[in-house]
Order: structure tokens, then sequence, then C-alpha cells
């Protein structure tokens, strides 16, 4: 959700905003797919014994993406 009272930068449009009041970074995973996928990236998180892994993948169909119509 967008809020009014935070500072935007000149020229750079808000795509969307997320509060997360302590690390959830699952819920940070999911919004920036639901934000993210239409422009052709998709996220993953995984995690092994001593940390996590994000990943950022490419979609074929991205705008300007090789393959993309």
């Amino acid at each position: 959700m967008l809020s009014a009272d935070r500072p935007r930068v000149p020229g750079l449009p808000l795509l969307a905003e997320l509060s997360l009041e302590e690390p959830d970074l699952v819920r940070l995973v999911t919004f920036l797919n639901q934000t993210l996928k239409g422009y052709g990236f998709v996220f993953g998180l995984s995690r092994n014994a001593d940390a996590f892994r994000l990943a950022v993948y490419r979609t074929d169909d991205a705008p300007g993406s090789p393959g993309a119509g």
C-alpha cells in the first residue's frame, strides 16, 4: 500500500511499497514477486543450515528479453 507521508524521489515512479515491522523474508519475496513479475522478474528464497539465499530470475516473456515477442 502506498502512503502519502513517505518521501518520493523526483523522476522515479513508485511501483509499490511494503512496511515490515520485523524481518519477514517470505513476505518480502512474495511482495517482490507480486510487484515485479509483470516486468519479467521472479524471486526465490531458500534456506540452508547457515543462511538464507535469495535468487532473482528473469522470465523469457519479460519486455526486452531475448525470445520476448
